[in-house]
């Protein structure tokens, strides 16, 4: 130490932590924002105290939208559909059953889970009645575990397949003879028999119970002509489920009509 003349003095350096020179700078610095914390912190949380508790919102009307598309979705996977108006739920399926037969049902489901509306052609309501009573699908409907709106759409696609049966049987009929098909009915349909002297009568057939006999019904007239029940006909004591065929019971009448009018005609002339 004795190196340095007794006149030097060393140059005060201050750290950059102390930007005004006061030594005392840091401490006073962080103290301030210490107490500048705790005055923010209780202030914010007088706030919170203040403010009312919000529950969170549950948006029903999405779960409703996710519902309606889910069951859309499982529609369109198998059956084509038109939008009937603004509602997603309310719509027209188009159900094939055969070639010449395509049936157009409206249901709406705008209300899902709620039981949805179904509106039937006249000539399906002619066949299965009440949906609402012949469907176990809306019978037996639960709005907390509701039936899939398709699961209804295959219950009454299955109750029509018989129509692929009568319309087979329908065919085999027009195939010999004069058929015409009653409005508003899928099952029922007049024949036309044609005998001698160029007399004409007529049938009511109804294939609805088909594989079982069909109902026939004719007028009084040709009642006296066949001279026999219906129900004691050949054709209808050995009818056989599956088997046989509506034409069967036609032809035999048509040959008892033929025969008799024949006797009828001959007897005329004489």
């Amino acid at each position: 130490l004795n190196a340095y003349p007794s006149d030097y003095q060393s140059e005060e350096y201050y750290t950059p932590s102390d930007p005004t020179g006061d030594l005392f700078y840091s401490e006073q610095t962080s103290a301030d924002s210490s107490e500048e914390n705790d005055a923010f912190k209780e202030k914010k949380s007088k706030i919170e105290t203040n403010q009312p508790y919000v529950e969170p919102i549950f948006d029903e009307s999405n779960q409703t939208s996710l519902e309606l598309t889910t069951e859309l979705g499982l529609i369109q996977q198998e059956y084509a559909y038109d939008q009937k108006g603004s509602n997603v739920g309310d719509i027209k399926i188009y159900i094939t059953i055969t070639l010449s037969k395509t049936f157009i049902i409206s249901i709406d489901f705008t209300h899902f889970p709620e039981k949805p509306v179904i509106s039937l052609p006249d000539e399906i309501q002619n066949i299965i009645g009440d949906p609402d009573k012949s469907l176990e699908a809306l019978k037996k409907w639960n709005r907390k575990k509701p039936f899939h709106i398709i699961d209804i759409l295959h219950e009454l696609e299955k109750n029509l397949y018989f129509i692929k049966e009568i319309e087979s049987q329908y065919k085999k009929l027009s195939g010999e003879y004069q058929c015409d098909v009653i409005s508003d009915s899928l099952t029922s349909i007049k024949v036309h028999l044609l005998t001698y002297g160029f007399k004409e009568y007529i049938l009511d057939v109804d294939l609805k119970p088909y594989p079982k006999s069909p109902l026939i019904e004719f007028s009084s007239e040709l009642q006296q002509i066949i001279n026999i029940p219906v129900l004691e006909l050949n054709s209808y004591i050995n009818w056989k489920e599956d088997e046989s065929d509506a034409v069967d019971v036609i032809r035999e009448i048509s040959w008892l009509v033929d025969k008799n009018s024949r006797i009828n005609f001959e007897i005329d002339l004489l």
